[in-house]
């Protein structure tokens, strides 16, 4: 998993940029950078058992060669060693391809957009409740919210900034 991650030179970058807006302006600028908004393990586990029935699928293609090949392989044959066989390969097939998920470029894939919107959203909301950005003295607070996973970008300013600002979209 390789991730781009924000050197500290391009930290101290934006710590400076934000030192110089807030000389221009009644502002107080806050950012956040977070790795995920949202674990999105369900969408993971949704994919990793989507995966797992497509491999029973085509198991069943092959049952009858996979059944000779467990007999061959043992003197006393029942048909448990099969149902064990089964069983056995596609959880390992669920836990590899959960695993799978979890790497950042799959996850992007799976979990859809909308949903990967909204959660960024909710937890830059959350953030800004949180943090306290809100409590500034003439409600200028300002939050730059940035989810790396999602590749996203909040930007939430407190009534006062609103105030001044013409809202468009």
């Amino acid at each position: 998993m390789s991730k781009k991650m924000l050197v500290k030179k391009d930290l101290e970058r934006i710590s400076e940029a934000v030192k110089n807006a807030e000389k221009n302006t009644s502002g107080e600028i806050a950012i956040a950078l977070i790795n995920e908004s949202d674990d999105y393990a369900k969408y993971e586990l949704f994919f990793a058992f989507i995966m797992g029935f497509i491999y029973l699928v085509i198991l069943l293609f092959f049952s009858s060669e996979i059944e000779t090949a467990i007999q061959s392989s043992f003197w006393s044959y029942t048909s448990n060693y099969l149902v064990m066989f089964y069983g056995f390969s596609i959880f390992i097939v669920i836990s590899i391809f959960y695993f799978i998920a979890n790497i950042s470029q799959i996850d992007r894939l799976i979990v859809p957009k909308k949903i990967m919107q909204e959660k960024v959203k909710n937890r830059a909301t959350r953030y800004f409740m949180e943090s306290g950005v809100y409590k500034t003295r003439d409600r200028t607070g300002i939050l730059i919210f940035i989810s790396i996973l999602e590749k996203r970008i909040e930007l939430i300013a407190d009534s006062g900034i609103n105030a001044k600002i013409e809202q468009s979209k």
